[in-house]
């Protein structure tokens, strides 16, 4: 869950350097007092282009009873994924990743 909300289509991926959100899955959310850090930064996609950082944003994530704030990185493309979690994440939630065989 994050931010009270059921989130599906996440992928862990321990080649990303942040935590990401979709600009879409955010608005689809619909949180108030959404407290967004504006920013300019650019950030490397999975496919080598750059691409532009709406901003910043810390959510809570309640992951196996677990909860735990989470600073993400807002960008505004579409994507197959709502967000993008990184490796100091899944330590942090004390998780283990696993995919079905």
């Amino acid at each position: 869950m994050l931010a009270n909300c059921k989130i599906t289509r996440s992928l862990v991926d321990t080649g990303r350097s942040v935590n990401v959100i979709y600009k879409d899955t955010l608005d689809k959310i619909k949180l108030p007092d959404l407290q967004i850090k504006p920013s300019k930064q650019p950030l490397m996609g999975f496919n080598g282009s750059l691409q532009n950082v709406v901003g910043f944003v810390r959510l809570l994530n309640y992951v196996g009873g677990v909860m735990f704030d989470t600073k993400f990185t807002i960008i505004d493309s579409p994507d197959m994924y709502n967000i993008i979690l990184i490796t100091p994440w899944i330590h942090a939630m004390r998780a283990v990743p696993s995919t079905y065989h």
